[in-house]
């Protein structure tokens, strides 16, 4: 009977493993999946001491036997209780497979953070220093010959009131118009480099949606430490995205408008497009004090 249910649980795992291989969507296969692995892995379990027998004596014929005495007393010693030796192979077993399984996720992760890289930023270089980037690497990234454009990224304190009177203090982006060729967002209505226009900016289409905000309206933007703007809404971003989700983009010259200098913030991030072929020669590596540094995880120093 044990030998009958273990041999039922483990055809089941199987076949779910197979179904979950064969899905034409990961979502469909997932639970498959899931289910196939508990199935397979409780159904070895149980059927483990049924085939140690049997397994063992294939393995002396062809293996332990030339091992001579030690080989035989292996043999002997796995034969005296298969079920102790069906639960030491099945927790060998549940231990790769956890490993096996970990390894998977990890690289897939790997490979779904650097697809998403890939379509998402345009930039050839991302530039971060630990607080804020320094006047001298600013300078000499302006100043860098192989450079077709430098960009420069401001997280701004500032109350937003949407049209229907409600207060937001997340507070927006200013970047030079270049940002859009930098991170490619997708915009549910408008384009986005109209947001770096005179008294411009965009919204997050999760943001419009909570207030109704549509392109056109108008928003009363409150710059911490200095005036209060009104700048229209010239685009909505998608926010089904992993990278800025529900930022609020405007550019640095609208900010340099209604923000004393004194006050207007350092660059949080810069970043650089190459020109075509001299995307290692513009790299310089990293410099004492304010030398680039990865702004996500496993970039390589030349795409920095």
């Amino acid at each position: 009977m044990r030998g009958l249910i273990g041999l039922v649980l483990t055809g089941a795992g199987i076949a779910s493993l197979v179904a979950a291989a064969t899905a034409k969507k990961a979502t469909d296969g997932s639970l498959v999946l899931g289910a196939g692995v508990v199935l397979s892995l409780i159904g070895f379990v149980i059927i483990g001491p049924v085939l140690a027998n049997g397994v063992v004596r294939v393995i002396s014929l062809v293996l332990l036997r030339a091992f001579g005495p030690v080989g035989r007393l292996a043999e002997r010693n796995a034969l005296r209780n298969p079920r102790r030796t069906g639960a030491t192979g099945a927790a060998l077993m549940i231990g790769l497979a956890l490993v096996a399984c970990l390894s998977v996720v990890g690289s897939s992760m790997v490979a779904s953070a650097t697809s998403e890289l890939d379509k998402s930023v345009g930039a050839d270089f991302i530039v971060q220093g630990n607080q804020r980037i320094v006047p001298q690497a600013e300078k000499a990234m302006e100043h860098a010959p192989d450079l077709v454009h430098v960009t420069r990224y401001k997280d701004l304190e500032a109350t937003l009131t949407s049209p229907d009177g409600q207060k937001d203090t997340d507070g927006l982006t200013a970047a030079d118009p270049s940002y859009a060729q930098d991170l490619r967002r997708a915009t549910t209505a408008g384009d986005l480099s109209a947001a770096y226009g005179t008294n411009a900016m965009s919204v997050g289409s999760k943001y419009a949606k909570k207030h109704g905000v549509h392109l056109g309206d108008t928003i009363s933007v409150a710059f911490k430490g200095g005036d209060t703007a009104k700048l229209k809404v010239a685009a909505i971003t998608d926010d089904d995205v992993a990278i800025d989700q529900g930022a609020r983009y405007t550019s640095i010259a609208t900010m340099q408008k209604y923000l004393p200098a004194n006050k207007v913030p350092p660059n949080e991030i810069m970043f650089a497009k190459a020109k075509d072929g001299q995307e290692k020669q513009a790299y310089a590596g990293p410099q004492e004090g304010h030398g680039p540094v990865p702004a996500v995880p496993g970039a390589r120093p030349d795409r920095l």
